[in-house]
Order: C-alpha cells, then structure tokens, then sequence
C-alpha cells in the first residue's frame, strides 16, 4: 500500500483512513477515541505500530479507528466500536517492517500489509 501526505501527520491519517477502507465500507460515525503519546516526532516504524494497533483493535475489541488528528500530548485515533460482530471486507493480519525506510522520503510512504 502507497500511502501519500504532504507530512508525516498525514501520511499517518491517510495510513489509518486506508486501512479501515480494506476492512470495512467507509461513512462510519466516530464513537470512541483513543490517545497514544508521542515523545518525538512521527515516523514510518511509528505509522505501522499504530496500524498494527488498529488492526488488532478490530480483531479483539471490533473497533475501527478511521482518522486521527495530532494534539500536543500525542495522537487521537478515532474510531467506531461495533455493537456486534461485522464481516469484514478483507482480513488484514498485520502491517510489517519489510523494505520500511527509517525516514520519510518525499510524501508517501510504501506499507507492506499481510492479507
């Protein structure tokens, strides 16, 4: 997956917006938030951890973070908490390290996922 951002901040937005869209149909409704701190600055081995977070989310507690924005005391991922067990789309099983740079280069940033 080729995850485009002018910046970091949004190359971690697009990230997480991505993976929902594998998982399930956009358009849902924010019900739940969860913060991540951040002690420096936002980079690509940062971006899968918070993937790989939100894919789990999903398969233990059925909640779909969608978006997230950055605050000064961290990330905000946003998400929705499924009162019932969905089908999803695709069945994503982790976001690896695999060719990841250390840096961003340029805006985007190429995301291995395991289907």
């Amino acid at each position: 997956m080729r995850v485009y951002g002018e910046d970091s901040a949004t190359i971690l937005f697009n990230s997480i917006y991505a993976l929902a869209s594998l998982i399930h149909h956009p358009g849902l409704k924010v019900n739940t938030e969860y913060l991540e701190p951040l002690s420096d600055n936002i980079t690509p081995y940062f971006i899968v951890d918070m993937m790989n977070f939100a894919i789990s989310e999903f398969e233990v507690n059925r909640i779909l973070y969608f978006g997230c924005e950055s605050k000064d005391s961290g990330i905000i991922l946003k998400g929705h908490r499924f009162s019932r067990n969905i089908k999803p789309l695709n069945s994503i099983k982790a976001a690896t390290y695999h060719n990841l740079p250390e840096t961003i280069v340029g805006r985007y940033l190429d995301v291995t996922l395991d289907i």
